[in-house]
């Protein structure tokens, strides 16, 4: 019986160094991570003059492999909210910087918001809105 209860420790004991020693893929990252993303998408969205007249809004959904080496590839846009922000959308995706390399690609989508602001709201609420996902259902016309 202490044999059986001593092998079945050993058992426990291997496979747990086992679990230990695999580490999960280091996979490629932005540079600065979530926060760096953000900081880029205030910085280089613009929305599209003739969108704002027409009253465009909602959010593009846009799609993208980054290889090992941290470069982008197989963009397309996954979900379009109108052709005129799907093309700025796609813009933005192309301006990114080289992702920092990892060990496998990843394969990713972006949603990127256009959302009108009223002219009532000041700048730094309209740069607070910018920064804060929406909570809103699919993508809207208006």
């Amino acid at each position: 019986m202490k044999r059986v209860f001593s092998l079945w420790v050993l058992f426990l004991l291997l496979l747990n160094a086992y679990a230990q020693s695999e580490e999960r893929p280091k996979y490629p990252q932005f540079p600065g991570g979530e926060e760096g993303i953000t900081q880029f998408l205030v910085q280089e969205v613009q929305y599209p003059q003739h969108a704002r007249e027409m009253r465009l809004s909602g959010t593009v959904i846009v799609g993208f492999t980054i290889d090992t080496a941290g470069y982008m590839k197989d963009l397309e846009v996954i979900s379009s909210v109108a052709p005129i922000l799907d093309e700025e959308a796609l813009r933005v995706c192309k301006a990114m910087p080289r992702w920092e390399p990892g060990e496998e690609e990843l394969k990713y989508q972006f949603p990127i918001q256009f959302e009108l602001v009223p002219p009532d709201r000041r700048p730094h609420e309209v740069e607070r809105i910018r920064k804060t996902p929406s909570k809103s259902k699919g993508n809207k016309r208006k």
